[in-house]
């Protein structure tokens, strides 16, 4: 973790709420108050609730917990999130894989790609914001950043595909199915696994794509880099 200070309460707000921190401890008389958003990462929080109220236990006191960006009603546990990037992976394969399948190249490649991204994001946003309710922010970023995944996985799949035919694709579908889906950080956050794994993750597709969908569902777009 990185302790930063605040020179007050608003402050400390702010930054939590601007996704500067996933949280923060105002010390007051009446016991320190936990300032957390369980919408930047729901074990996130529970990590850091979990840490306060034991070490102010251990002093007597009583740490009382402040979520001031809430997850979802419908996802508190943000594992709607998590699952959303499994989908979105298989789509950019699937697509990338007919692209080469049927050796689309030029502006045909282009264009087939640019369609299964409009439609993954827009069904994406359709099933989790229209349907189940588990994002909560603006519908058409909702669905860019959806769809947006969708074309850097079968772009890649249609590249190296070009170049090594479907063995090439095959390849590349291994690495984002072996490493970009579990070390996306989607279903916890990139800071909580172990080093490298969540920096190679914010590099790979799923990670990359499913990262925003944070801001854009609960914090007005804001992506600044979270500091624990």
């Amino acid at each position: 973790m990185e302790i930063h200070r605040c020179p007050d309460e608003a402050a400390a707000r702010g930054a939590v709420e601007d996704r500067e921190v996933y949280g923060a401890i105002v010390v007051a008389d009446r016991g320190p108050r936990l300032l957390m958003a369980s919408a930047a990462g729901p074990v996130v929080a529970r990590l850091l609730q979990q840490a306060v109220t034991e070490r102010a236990a251990a002093q007597g006191v009583r740490a009382r917990p402040v979520d001031v960006v809430p997850a979802p009603g419908q996802d508190p546990r943000g594992a709607a999130l998590g699952a959303s990037v499994l989908p979105s992976a298989l789509a950019g394969i699937a697509a990338g894989s007919v692209v080469t399948l049927l050796g689309l190249r030029g502006l045909r490649a282009v264009a087939a790609q640019a369609g299964s991204a409009a439609l993954v994001g827009a069904a994406g946003a359709g099933i989790a914001h229209s349907w189940l309710g588990v994002l909560a922010g603006d519908w058409w970023a909702e669905a860019g950043a959806l769809g947006l995944s969708t074309p850097a996985v079968s772009g890649a799949v249609a590249g190296l595909g070009a170049l090594a035919g479907p063995a090439g694709a095959g390849v590349t579908a291994a690495v984002v199915m072996l490493f970009g889906n579990p070390f996306s950080g989607a279903s916890s956050a990139p800071e909580t696994l172990p080093a490298p794994a969540g920096a190679i993750g914010q590099w790979l597709p799923p990670g990359a794509g499913t990262t925003p969908l944070r801001p854009v569902s609960s914090f007005d777009g804001a992506r600044r880099r979270n500091r624990p």
